[in-house]
């Protein structure tokens, strides 16, 4: 993660919080929102799910792919749940129908999304001109929470649990306010401050933590940023985001001997959890620098991670017999990379996904078969 992308991270999630008239505790439903934006994917609205999140964000912005396929994602992940405790998301984009259907390119998603083009909406909701991804959740039209949409699902198993508290959330905005000036003042030390008065109140919040590794830095302290992404892995252990997070850090630290080590960490403490180990798993093979990967805990990984992936929505699937394919590759079994890939293509036929599983399949079955000799 380089400093500029700390700063984008900072600017685009702090600055909206001087400006939202919409704060946690003030009312908000989505029907007024599907009612006045653009409609550009339908999803019809599921009147028995309590909560309700929407997320605001900028289509043209190269991160708007990515977050569309994680709400995707956290969709289907929250579908097995009674449907009380259901989410009904929604996506508005401050952008041209155009160009909100080219961020989408195939990613076929089962919630509404809808254009503002004119950003009547982000004027009325989240006023001002800068262009952010923020997602607010909402309950029987009062707004319980507003942040990074990276938290969401953190947010809504406390929600579902009955352990978030409206009255801290509020805290944390008053001292998000604050760390903003602080911000725009160049005040570092009162960045930090505030950064931690609000991990004491949420754990793990992202706009905190990263103001925190915004600061570090920013001045030259990339020892205390990577020391501080550690501590917040440790702090939070259920949360594999953070884990991530300091696994790139690691990785900018440009040493693989003490990856290694906090990648079995890693491993040995998401153990019984199939979904941290498989976000490790895609991380690594998209992320890691060659050489670092060691294929043998991979293939740990692949072994834990199958039985739970036959229910999973079949995009997910999908990605996952990619990584199950080149882990087998590392490993050097030509033949299981085949099949797992030969697989792969069967479930991408009509999907995004198609054209390169097709193509990867062909890599594959070009590499010679090389019989050692004596």
């Amino acid at each position: 993660m380089t400093k500029t992308f700390l700063l984008y991270i900072l600017t685009f999630a702090l600055l909206p919080f001087t400006a939202l008239c919409v704060e946690p505790g003030g009312r908000l439903s989505l029907g007024q929102i599907r009612e006045k934006a653009r409609p550009v994917v339908t999803a019809t609205p599921a009147p028995a799910c309590r909560t309700q999140a929407v997320v605001f964000l900028d289509a043209a912005t190269p991160d708007a792919p990515g977050c569309l396929r994680m709400l995707e994602e956290l969709k289907s992940r929250l579908g097995d749940l009674p449907e009380k405790d259901r989410v009904d998301f929604y996506v508005l984009a401050c952008s041209p129908v155009r160009a909100v259907r080219e961020a989408l390119n195939g990613i076929t998603v089962s919630f509404g999304v809808g254009s503002d083009e004119n950003r009547l909406l982000f004027g009325e909701f989240v006023p001002g001109e800068i262009l952010f991804p923020l997602a607010l959740v909402m309950q029987e039209g009062k707004v319980l929470w507003k942040g990074s949409p990276v938290d969401l699902e953190s947010i809504l198993t406390l929600i579902r649990n009955d352990r978030f508290e409206l009255s801290r959330q509020v805290k944390i905005e008053r001292i998000r306010k604050e760390m903003q000036m602080a911000v725009q003042a160049s005040l570092p030390d009162v960045v930090l401050r505030c950064a931690d008065d609000i991990l004491k109140l949420q754990p793990g919040d992202s706009i905190a933590v990263r103001a925190k590794l915004y600061v570090y830095e920013s001045t030259g302290r990339f020892s205390e940023a990577l020391t501080f992404a550690r501590k917040n892995a440790e702090d939070n252990p259920g949360d594999v985001n953070q884990t991530l997070l300091f696994f790139d850090y690691l990785r900018r630290q440009g040493d693989p001997a003490p990856f290694a080590r906090e990648f079995r960490t890693a491993l040995m403490r998401f153990d019984s959890s199939p979904e941290a180990l498989y976000r490790i798993l895609v991380y690594s093979l998209e992320a890691l620098p060659f050489g670092w990967f060691p294929p043998a805990d991979a293939a740990s990984m692949v072994e834990k991670v199958r039985p739970a992936w036959g229910a999973q929505p079949l995009n997910r699937r999908i990605i996952f017999l990619f990584c199950e394919a080149r882990v087998l590759y590392l490993l050097c079994d030509l033949s299981g990379a085949v099949r797992a890939q030969e697989e792969a293509c069967r479930l991408s036929k009509g999907t995004e996904h198609e054209k390169e599983a097709a193509r990867i399949l062909e890599y594959y079955r070009s590499i010679p078969s090389r019989t050692a000799t004596p």
